[in-house]
């Protein structure tokens, strides 16, 4: 049996920037913030690459292993609204994708150096400005002002001769259906104490 809250639900945040938000829910028992904790998790829509049509691919990976890798790059997009889901396009009624419900992307890189060339997110481009690979930073390298850098997610390393060459489609879903749609790295949550003093 659910026992509802006696008083008002209350909700504090006290961080909130691109990465993570923090708050506080009080007058709420362990059930509901962890219904919240799951909602966020498995039923917020965000835009994840959903199809791989390689064209080319002469890298050491395997043409299913790189599908899989491209898959789970995190992708940003501030307003998933904006899209339809795939299966429920009215504009499209599920068959090719279009602009409403599907976002184009492309992976070419080709190698011609001695040196070993690393493929990362960064060479993934968007035909949208709203959705685009995630920004990824190093923890270990720095620039000249000691910012972090923007390194990209590593997806392949090419020899010299090699080449990818992907075509790449992102829709929109929910981490119920499959984890590359879960919006968030970790959801938790803990009990703050209450502390009174005795007198």
């Amino acid at each position: 049996m659910i026992s509802y809250p006696k008083e008002p639900i209350q909700i504090e945040i006290q961080e909130l920037d691109e990465e993570k938000i923090k708050f506080s829910l009080a007058n709420v028992d362990a059930s509901m913030a962890n219904a919240l904790r799951r909602i966020m998790i498995a039923e917020t829509p965000i835009m994840a690459i959903e199809f791989v049509n390689v064209l080319n691919n002469t890298s050491a990976l395997h043409d299913e292993f790189l599908s899989q890798r491209l898959g789970l790059v995190p992708l940003e997009c501030h307003q998933p609204h904006n899209y339809e889901f795939f299966m429920d396009c009215k504009f499209c009624q599920g068959g090719q994708g279009c602009e409403r419900c599907s976002v184009k992307m492309r992976l070419k890189v080709s190698n011609w150096d001695r040196d070993v060339l690393e493929v990362t997110s960064k060479d993934i481009i968007s035909e949208s400005d709203e959705v685009r690979p995630a920004k990824f930073f190093s923890v270990v390298d720095k620039d000249i002002e000691g910012r972090p850098l923007e390194t990209g997610i590593s997806l392949a390393k090419l020899k010299k001769g090699q080449e990818i060459d992907v075509e790449l489609i992102a829709r929109k879903g929910i981490g119920k259906d499959h984890a590359k749609y879960v919006p968030v790295s970790t959801a938790k949550f803990r009990y703050e104490p209450i502390v009174e003093l005795n007198k």
